[in-house]
This record gives structure tokens, sequence and C-alpha cells, in this order.
């Protein structure tokens, strides 16, 4: 079972979908998709499947990352608003601390 931030994360329609929805992510991804057709047209079959191996390695790594920066925003922003409403958390274990 995910966790409810995972959740929120990766959920239908969730914040994951609305990420890549933006003029400059789309550029950017077309600039990389010919950079990539270049230099895969270049390659044998073995090192092609070798540059999608890293590919995927890279793809992973990127939603990792995006997963756990949004995990850790969405924590402290919770602890902010908490202490905004007068809340004190000096007793309990910050976002780093915390295990997810």
């Amino acid at each position: 079972m995910l966790s409810v931030i995972k959740q929120i994360f990766f959920g239908g329609d969730g914040i994951h979908d609305k990420f890549c929805d933006s003029a400059r992510y789309r550029k950017i991804t077309k600039e990389y998709d010919v950079a990539h057709n270049k230099l895969e047209a270049t390659l044998n079959d073995e090192q092609k499947q070798m540059l999608d191996d890293l590919w995927m390695l890279s793809a992973g790594l990127e939603s990792e990352t995006a997963y756990l920066r949004f995990a850790d925003g969405l924590k402290f922003g919770l602890q902010l608003a908490v202490e905004a409403f007068g809340h004190d958390f000096s007793d309990l274990p910050r976002f780093e601390e915390a295990s997810d």
C-alpha cells in the first residue's frame, strides 16, 4: 500500500502528471529527443541497448528525485502552516528526521 504522500504524488491525476506540462519542459524534451536520435543513429545494436539501459536508470533517478523533493516540500509546508497557526513543533521531529 502506498503512503498518503505517494498516493498524492503518483495517484491518478496526481501531481506527478502535472510536472511535465510546461512549454519549457516540452521544448527541452524535443531537444533531448533530437540529440538522442542523432547519437542513437551512430550506434550498433549493443550500444543502443546500453544507451536505453542508461536512459532508464536516468529516468528512475529523475522520478525518485522529483518524489523526494515533493515529499519534503509537502512536509515542510504542512509544518509551516501548523506553526503559522501558533502551534509549537519544538518537541516533534522535523521533516528531515521523520521517516516516510
